[in-house]
């Protein structure tokens, strides 16, 4: 792959410049390598290459159609809200109050976010809908991106990028210290993203590390760099009322009651008829339709919400 010749001898005289992350061909020049051994070692797992959206702290993201959106479930906080109650001049007032805690994915009724600032190169999306949009979507995409290695096997010797590709995206938990920096956060399965090949970006730790690579001839350690399957949660097993028979927590069943209530449905429906209360979600909860559990799971799951 990568041969000797008068740019990478000079690239062994001197410190690499101070970038933060350039493209493959930028890292290519400085290298003294050809792009062609970029993707190779990208496709090997030797480095990590990512996708380049806008900051999270300037914009909200950029849009592009996701497949699937999955998400490390010990990430996620679920909106919490209590009704406060208080006096004044005589008069009792009642407002709904977010007592809960932002954390590293926050789900609501209306909105998944994720806190940029717990992420690897601050990676973050949000998705509007969560509960009835989470495959085949379309989510705002902010920061870096770790771009999946099965991404390059085929790509690694082409000229171009194909534009029908699907890219399996990966942002990396870094909140937390105990946590190692390849810490599951959130995976983007099939984003459908046609302008990918203006986005690819090596940064800086993959540039020292290939550039001690090349002048030493040492080998280049392995990225455990896959797809995260043992360890993937769909998050609609979390937002969604049609969830499965798993085990749901009072979090989750607070959260799922919330949802309920953005669609109309009160206390009244809560603790009626389970059969009246399936007919409403079906025709008031877009893409739910009658939820996929058993009446008992549905009384339990609205008595560990506190409303049954």
């Amino acid at each position: 792959m990568a041969t000797l010749n008068s740019k990478q001898t000079e690239s062994d005289n001197k410190p690499l410049l101070p970038l933060e992350y350039c493209s493959p061909e930028r890292a290519a020049k400085l290298l003294g390598c050809e792009v062609e051994d970029i993707y190779h070692w990208a496709d090997v797992g030797a480095i990590n290459l990512y996708a380049q959206f806008r900051d999270r702290d300037i914009s909200d993201g950029e849009t592009y159609l996701v497949g699937e959106v999955y998400s490390n479930e010990d990430l996620i906080t679920y909106e919490e809200r209590r009704d406060i109650e208080w006096e004044y001049d005589g008069n009792t007032y009642v407002k709904s109050m977010v007592v809960s805690e932002e954390g590293p994915i926050n789900v609501t009724p209306k909105v998944l976010y994720s806190n940029a600032k717990l992420f690897k190169f601050g990676a973050a999306i949000r998705l509007m809908d969560p509960a009835v949009n989470l495959h085949d979507c379309f989510v705002d995409i902010s920061g870096f991106w770790k771009i999946s290695k099965f991404n390059f096997i085929q790509e690694q010797y082409a000229k171009s990028i194909d534009e029908n590709t699907s890219w399996y995206l990966s942002a990396n938990y870094i909140g937390d210290e105990s946590s190692p920096e390849d810490t599951f956060g959130i995976d983007l399965i099939a984003a459908e993203i046609s302008d990918m090949s203006s986005r690819i970006r090596v940064m800086r730790e993959d540039l020292l590390k290939m550039n001690h690579h090349i002048t030493t001839g040492e080998m280049m350690s392995k990225n455990v760099n896959i797809l995260h399957s043992e360890k993937m949660h769909s998050l609609q097993i979390n937002v969604n009322p049609a969830i499965s028979n798993e085990r749901v927590t009072s979090k989750q069943c607070g959260f799922i009651v919330e949802l309920l209530r953005s669609y109309g449905l009160d206390d009244t429906d809560f603790q009626g008829s389970i059969g009246e209360l399936r007919n409403k979600i079906a025709s008031r909860v877009p893409g739910v339709g009658d939820p996929d559990v058993d009446d008992n799971t549905l009384i339990s799951w609205l008595k560990k919400g506190g409303v049954r």
